[in-house]
């Protein structure tokens, strides 16, 4: 049993009339040991009192450290007196002989324990690579990836016998495809296995076809990773291993693009988007960029109270008729949000360092689409789609009708800094009651401070002064027409 599990059932046992819990945790220098090596330990010592919510270091505390091994046997043990910060520390030789693996060091009360191995060193004397793979591939083709044993004195390891196997794993490249869709499970698969022998220069070749998953539809233009993982064994029995992976779709060009979800309206100047291989070296290629407005949605809707309907028995306006604040499909959703006017539109060669230039055009705030397309050397179209919102820093109200809309709050900030909370809304007068918790550095409430205020169809930031005592979490919830923030 771990030190936190013992805690968790050490807590759970007290009796109720229990005041204090003490426990105890312990540390190490290092994750793995040889025999015959010193053990570097450290323990500290926390009380918590359950009734007056304290609590802290415990300082000349005592208590009695154990070296166990293997095999559960207590090899030494030291009596220790925690100093007045409430740690102890020690150190215990592991034995040069015996049996290894793992051992342990524990307290014979309040649940300290700590695990560790000890392990044989064996110096490996060769190593296993593989060569750059060269050119791009298609699903179906004959891939061909060549390794190397090479001996850490400098001569090849010839003769050598190379068990292998390459397991298939697929990925989807492009998150839009299943906006309006669920996306199809992946598992991985060993399409290929079998031994060769290493040459005179150490090389050894292994060919496989890149074997398609054909349950994935190739319209979804998935990616499918072969990891080829080979195990190479010496005339004398050592074996090292060495794996190397190759990427392979349907296409033989990527887009790599980042756009930020929100921006300025007068900061949208650059997109970032890389033409690349499916193994991730650039590929010069020109990419049409399109961006495009979307029509908001102008309705205010509160959260559903059940799931979306597979099924509509009634018209969309027989239903906003009846339930004029209700969501009917997926109209808070600004990806299923029909298209408006194309704003730009232009033809660009994808650079290096995935720099491309928008230029000084001017945007109105609101939400946009933006498409990417580029081509493969084969002509085949490779499509990329984002979303944006561009707000205006200066205006005071919402870009879409929203109950509640938290801005973009810092979740960290130091002490002496400014805490900046940005709450707004598109409804009329909105009451709003917020809570400001403060915390302790022991993370036990200190101060609990409540205030009301009004919000109408408007954004409004409220700042807090931050100290070395705070620890504030922000959370927010709304209901129908009434609108509690947690601060």
């Amino acid at each position: 049993m771990n030190d936190l599990a013992y805690d968790y059932y050490y807590y759970n046992q007290q009796p109720q009339e229990s005041k204090s819990i003490t426990s105890i945790h312990l540390f190490t220098d290092r994750a793995i040991y040889r025999p015959g090596q010193t053990v570097y330990y450290k323990g500290i010592v926390l009380t918590r009192n359950n009734v007056e919510k304290t609590g802290g270091v415990m300082a000349g505390y005592s208590t009695t450290v154990v070296l166990r091994d293997a095999n559960y046997k207590d090899l030494d043990t030291i009596r220790l007196t925690t100093n007045e910060f409430g740690s102890f520390s020690g150190k215990f030789q592991l034995p040069q002989t015996g049996m290894n693996g793992q051992f342990s060091i524990y307290t014979k009360k309040d649940g300290g324990n700590i695990g560790f191995k000890v392990e044989e060193y064996k110096r490996p004397k060769f190593f296993v690579d593989y060569e750059p793979i060269k050119g791009t591939y298609k699903v179906n083709d004959k891939i061909k990836v060549t390794g190397v044993a090479k001996a850490y004195a400098g001569n090849n390891i010839d003769g050598a016998n190379v068990k292998y196997r390459v397991v298939r794993q697929p990925r989807f490249l492009y998150p839009w495809f299943f906006w309006r869709s669920w996306q199809p499970p992946t598992e991985q698969m060993e399409i290929a296995h079998g031994e060769v022998k290493t040459d005179k220069d150490g090389k050894f070749v292994i060919e496989f076809t890149a074997i398609p998953d054909l349950k994935i539809d190739k319209k979804l233009e998935p990616v499918f990773d072969y990891t080829v993982y080979a195990d190479v064994t010496d005339i004398n029995g050592e074996t090292r291993s060495g794996e190397k992976s190759v990427s392979v779709s349907y296409k033989s060009l990527m887009l790599v693009s980042s756009v930020p979800s929100s921006l300025p309206a007068d900061s949208l100047k650059s997109l970032s988007i890389r033409t690349q291989n499916m193994n991730g070296e650039y590929e010069p290629a020109k990419v049409k960029v399109t961006i495009t407005k979307l029509k908001e949605e102008k309705r205010l809707i509160r959260d559903r109270y059940w799931e979306r309907p597979d099924q509509f028995v009634m018209s969309k306006n027989e239903y906003i008729k009846q339930f004029p604040f209700d969501e009917y499909d997926n109209e808070s959703d600004s990806k299923s949000w029909e298209k408006g006017q194309e704003v730009f539109n232009k033809v660009d060669s994808a650079k290096a360092n995935g720099q491309w230039a928008i230029g000084n055009n001017s945007f109105t705030p609101g939400f946009y689409i933006i498409e990417i397309e580029t081509k493969d050397k084969n002509g085949e179209i490779v499509k990329d789609v984002k979303y944006i919102e561009l707000f205006d820093e200066k205006s005071n109200q919402l870009n879409r009708a929203d109950y509640l809309w938290l801005g973009n709050t810092k979740t960290s900030v130091e002490p002496g800094e400014t805490a900046n909370v940005e709450l707004g809304t598109a409804a009329d007068n909105l009451f709003v009651v917020y809570q400001l918790d403060k915390n302790d550095n022991n993370n036990i409430p200190s101060a609990v401070d409540y205030s009301f205020i009004k919000l109408d169809n408007e954004k409004r930031k409220f700042n807090y002064l931050v100290t070395e005592r705070d620890s504030r979490e922000i959370c927010c919830k709304k209901y129908d027409n009434l609108l509690i923030g947690v601060l």
